[in-house]
């Protein structure tokens, strides 16, 4: 009778044992699908960052320029506010967009900033980065 006390006690450790590593098993698995489906996301919005800003082969004739929009060229190249302003403005467009794509993949927000001021600065280089208080500014 001891005897089969022992091995039942035994099977129930056995079972619980097997219940534990199913259990642990199973958050593996669902950890991986979910970094699975983040890397699909990021390759995904990666893949249409560069479609938009591939230029696009089918463009319209260009418009032919007037003396009067060739003087205010000249003046807007040659203090390069304009210029200047609309880089910016690219570099904060990529980094916001950058930051969206990363939350949507489940990304916490620091983790977000974090990553998009990564890729903006491969794109753009390393002074073009920002701190994180920067970072936080911008993107709150």
């Amino acid at each position: 009778r001891i005897d089969l006390m022992s091995k039942k006690d035994k099977l129930k450790k056995e079972i619980k044992r097997l219940k534990k590593q199913t259990d642990k098993a199973l958050l593996k698995q669902q950890k991986a699908e979910k970094k699975l489906k983040r890397l699909k996301d990021l390759v995904r919005s990666q893949e249409e960052m560069q479609a938009r800003t591939k230029p696009k082969k089918n463009k319209a004739a260009p418009v032919e320029k007037t003396a009067e929009h060739d003087q205010q060229d000249v003046s807007l190249n040659s203090t390069g506010v304009a210029r200047s302003q609309r880089e910016a403005w690219k570099r904060h467009s990529f980094l916001r967009d950058r930051y969206e794509a990363y939350l949507s993949a489940g990304d916490d927000r620091s983790d977000a900033r974090a990553m998009a001021n990564r890729d903006l600065e491969k794109q753009f280089g390393r002074e073009f980065g920002y701190t994180e208080a920067e970072l936080q500014d911008i993107l709150t």
